[in-house]
Order: structure tokens, then sequence, then C-alpha cells
């Protein structure tokens, strides 16, 4: 006669020990070999006749992976017990994996007269996620455009509006999919580590040649990279036998493309070069891979321009207005245009946003228009310098300001008459500052 202590579910919640030395993974390999170990706590043997592993896990692109089946198999009575078995995802990509271990009780048979759940019998229990590296190195990257990009503020009290643009920072556009090797893939500019001499696989800084301001480059330091995500310093380029710097950027997607914004800005207290042009190398970068192969070979973008940050400050003050407009400049400041304009015509306030610029002698009848007020003048001035705007109140119609920071350049061959004088200029920077109506109904 044989005496049984059935129980209805394991005496225990199953609890692996899987170390990253468990977790074996070879160059190229779409499967990860899994080897846990079990200790007395960990597992009851005599108790638990099967135990099952299923596996969930986010993914960056689409819907996330929860409860898919690895794994099964009849556990011996006693222990102890240790485990051998592969995880095949199907590519060799990095992800993080939460795997949930089902012990099932061995006695059900005592139990079960057909009518209840498979919960009665088991015990499930999710364990510690781990990182399942990518076993590839990365595809180089496939830059589209680098193009400056900017952030703007506004911020409107009684007695003054202010509009910041905050610049030193590019987009750029890539080209085909992104996260290739999975989860937490970034995007790394390679920069060369300081005291390196300028290379073809390093980020390059340089001074603009037509501006009149300080030199800059010829490399593009750590340092200009404060916003960037997180840094790698003394990182070896794969197949080049020198070390590099990364500045790694997050990657997002807007519509069918992927984008990376790049903010590069001198450290408090350096020297500042006006409008430096930048090319960046850049490259994939995955931290959780085999060793390695991290980091994909760089690609270069082309040239850009970072532009500087504009600060626009406009006071009501006695009769009229002061405009400012400050921030980083040549050594001789750019010119400042100031044009009060009127919105005019025939107009209601659903119209508003969707009026349009005058072009000076057109015949526009009663199509609201912006046009320069009645009796204005073009205020001029210069960048760091405050400019007067006389305001005549009360406005019938509403009023804003058209502001340009223009660029001046001289011309080597040949003259351009007045009437073409815009071929020597370039519009550093254009903003529009729309005045309250209890600025231009009434006097101050």
């Amino acid at each position: 006669m044989q005496f049984v202590h059935a129980v209805r579910k394991p005496l225990t919640s199953p609890q692996w020990n899987l170390p990253p030395s468990a977790i074996g993974r070879t160059a190229g390999s779409t499967h990860a070999g899994l080897s846990p170990t079990f200790d007395d706590t960990g597992l009851d043997p005599g108790s638990t006749g099967r135990l099952e592993v299923h596996a969930s896990w986010p993914e960056p692109i689409g819907a996330d992976v929860s409860g898919a089946f690895v794994h099964g198999e009849p556990m011996p009575p006693a222990g102890p017990v240790a485990w051998q078995f592969l995880h095949d995802f199907g590519d060799t990509k990095h992800r993080t994996v939460t795997y949930t271990l089902t012990a099932i009780s061995r006695f059900r048979q005592y139990f079960d007269h057909g009518d209840e759940p498979d919960a009665n019998f088991q015990l499930m229990q999710p364990q510690a996620p781990v990182n399942v590296l990518s076993t590839v190195q990365p595809p180089e990257v496939n830059v589209t455009s680098a193009v400056p990009s900017f952030a703007w503020t506004t911020t409107a009290g009684d007695r003054r509006i202010e509009h910041t643009r905050s610049s030193w920072r590019l987009r750029l556009e890539l080209s085909g999919s992104w996260y290739r090797t999975g989860i937490g893939e970034r995007l790394a500019v390679v920069l060369a580590p300081d005291g390196a001499e300028g290379a073809p696989s390093y980020s390059a800084l340089g001074r603009d040649p037509v501006s009149a301001t300080a030199p800059a480059g010829p490399v593009l330091p750590l340092s200009w990279c404060a916003e960037a995500a997180a840094t790698v310093p003394g990182f070896p380029l794969p197949g080049r036998g020198t070390l590099a710097d990364l500045a790694l950027y997050d990657v997002f997607a807007e519509g069918d493309s992927y984008y990376c914004d790049i903010e590069l800005r001198p450290p408090p207290g350096a020297t500042a070069s006006y409008a430096p042009l930048v090319r960046l190398s850049v490259a994939r970068y995955q931290p959780d891979s085999l060793t390695g192969l991290e980091l994909s070979a760089p690609t270069l973008t082309d040239w850009a321009q970072l532009l500087p940050d504009r600060h626009v400050a406009v006071d009501r003050t006695g009769p009229g207005l002061n405009v400012l407009i400050d921030g980083l400049g040549q050594s001789a400041p750019n010119a400042v245009e100031v044009v009060l304009e009127e919105l005019t015509g025939d107009l209601t306030d659903a119209q508003l946003p969707e009026a349009v610029v005058a072009i000076d002698g057109d015949d526009t009848g009663g199509v609201p228009v912006w046009r320069a007020a009645a009796g204005s003048a073009v205020a001029r001035g210069a960048v760091g310098t405050p400019i007067a705007v006389p305001l005549s109140p009360p406005a019938a119609h509403p009023q804003r300001l058209r502001i340009r920071e223009i660029e001046q350049y001289g011309i080597s061959v040949g003259t351009v008459p007045a009437s073409a004088a815009e071929l020597t200029q370039r519009s550093a920077y254009i903003d529009v500052v729309n005045l309250p109506g209890s600025w231009t109904s009434s006097s101050p």
C-alpha cells in the first residue's frame, strides 16, 4: 500500500537563478540558450509535476509580445533541478524579456473531476527581466537631411512681450527603419577625444567663412553635447584601431520618417563663433550587444549651419514701443528693421488666421492683408540696441510688428542697383509680434 500526500497546487512558487552568464548568445544567432538553476526555496519537485516558461517583452514599434510559450517539460520528483533550453526569437535583436514560470501540480488527477480550471492547480511567478543581447553589428545610418531647427517660447505681460528662439541645434531626417538592433538603439554622434586630430571618422566644426567672427573647430568636442541623452567617452571604433567619444541621442518617428534632434551648444565660458558650420559623423549604437558589435560604421552628414539664439523683447513705453533683439552676433552687429503693420480690408475674426502678407502694388481690394500702418516708417537699428517704434492709437484694426535681422555682404564684382539691394543681404532672423488690442486701441 502506498500513501500519497497530494496537494492541489505546488508548495513553492517557482523562482529560478538566471545570471547574465547563464544566457548564451553567439554572433549572428537568432536564439538564446538559457541555463537556469533552482535552489530549495525556488522549486518543490515533490509537488511540481511540470514546469512551463512563457515570455513577454516590449517592442519599440508595434504591439508588445505577451505570454509567448517558450518551453515546458516534466519535473523529476527529486532535486536538484538544472535546466537547459533554447529560446528562438527568429532574429538577432536585443530584447528585455520577462519570463514567467508556471509550476503545475503533480497531483491534479486526485482532485480534478474534469470541470475545474487550470489555474486551480498552478502557481505562476514572473521572474526578474533579463537582457537578451543583440548578436550583429548595427547597419549604417542613412541620413536624408541635416537642417537647422529651433525651439520657440513666448511670454506676455501687461507691458512686455518676449519671444525666444533657441537655436544651436540640427534636425536629422533618417531614411529606412530604426531599431534594427532592437529596443534601446540610439543615434551616436562620433566625436574626437580631447587632444585628437581631426579625421574623417570624427564630427567636424568650422567658422562661417563669410562672417566676421571667432574661429571654431576643426573638430566638434564632447563639451558641446551637454544635452545628449548619454555619453560614452573613449569608445573603440570598429575596424579602425582608434578611440572616439560618443554623444547619444534618442530617435523618434513622425509620419513615415524617423528624426533626431541634436542640440550642439558651446559650454559656458567658451568662445563662441557666429553661425558655425558643422558636419556630423553619426552611427547606430546598441549598448546591449555582444562585445565589439555595439556600434555601426560611421556616416557623414552634409555640412549644416548652427544659427544663434535670439531673444526679442517688446516693451510698451510712453507713446510707443521699444524693441530689442539680443544674442550672439558678428564683430559688427547685424542691422535690424522693424515695421509696424496693420491688418486692413473686410475681415471677420474667423478670417484672421488666414490673413496674408501684402505685396506692394497689388490691387487687393477688400482682401484682408497686412500693410505698413498709415503714417509709419521703417524703424532701423542693430542687434543689441533698443529701437523705438512710435504708435498712434487708437487703431481701427489689429496691428503687429514685423522684425527682420539682416546680414550685409559686400559685392566683389560689378555693382547692385538700389532696387536690388536685397541681393547683398541675408535674413538671419525674421519674427512677427502681434500687439494686444489694449496697446493699440488707446493711449498709454
